[in-house]
């Protein structure tokens, strides 16, 4: 019998539910869950300026210098290259 979810045999969806207890792997994928866990709970407990702007990077001050931050990386190999 096919999954009322997504019609196909065997498969099925997650999205439809709104709420996790845990933190899944799919919360990774820059969709609508990546999404709700943002704002529902980070945004809430670490609300500032620089995080209001919502950028996936933050130029942040230190000392007289400024230091680029970015959240959105990937794995390089090799790690450093000659």
């Amino acid at each position: 019998m096919a999954d009322q979810t997504t019609g196909f045999e065997g498969f099925s969806c997650p999205l439809p539910i709104a709420h996790y207890k845990q933190v899944l792997l799919a919360h990774g994928g820059g969709g609508r869950l990546t999404h709700e866990l943002i704002e529902k709970l980070i945004m809430p407990e670490f609300r500032n300026p620089g995080l209001e702007q919502r950028h996936d990077g933050a130029m942040l001050a230190v000392g007289a210098e400024r230091l680029a931050f970015s959240t959105d990386g990937y794995v390089v190999k090799p790690l450093f290259f000659p």
